[in-house]
């Protein structure tokens, strides 16, 4: 990874990556630290991949990675499911409104209205 980071750096490429919300909960093999960290150290974003269709889920899932984030100085995007999925109706905005402005956007955004991390809800 950290080659092609570092061919893609070179291109002049802007380097992000998708990550599952619980990522935050990965040590590094060696034990040094949390896959989360290195990537966001490397990276110059992340999308964490919140698949929720609430916004305390959304917020909830998305906390640990935000606060490292935060940290770092990184931006984070929050990437929603839209998509028709047999995993649960939980997990889907398939058949419902996913506009930000709807209500359930408007809470998640308030638990993060002070964070730089929180690049843009997709």
């Amino acid at each position: 990874m950290e080659i092609w980071l570092e061919e893609g750096r070179e291109a002049g490429l802007y380097m992000a990556a998708d990550v599952p919300f619980w990522l935050p909960r990965l040590d590094m093999p060696a034990g040094n630290g949390k896959v989360s960290s290195w990537m966001l150290e490397r990276f110059d974003s992340l999308t964490i991949m919140a698949y929720r269709d609430n916004s305390d889920s959304i917020y909830e899932s998305s906390k640990r990675l935000l606060s490292q984030a935060d940290k770092l100085g990184k931006p984070i995007v929050i990437g929603l499911e839209l998509g028709k999925t047999n995993e649960g109706g939980y997990l889907s905005f398939h058949g419902k409104s996913a506009r930000c402005e709807g209500a359930w956007c408007k809470p998640f955004l308030l638990h993060r209205s002070s964070d730089p991390s929180l690049a843009r809800v997709v």
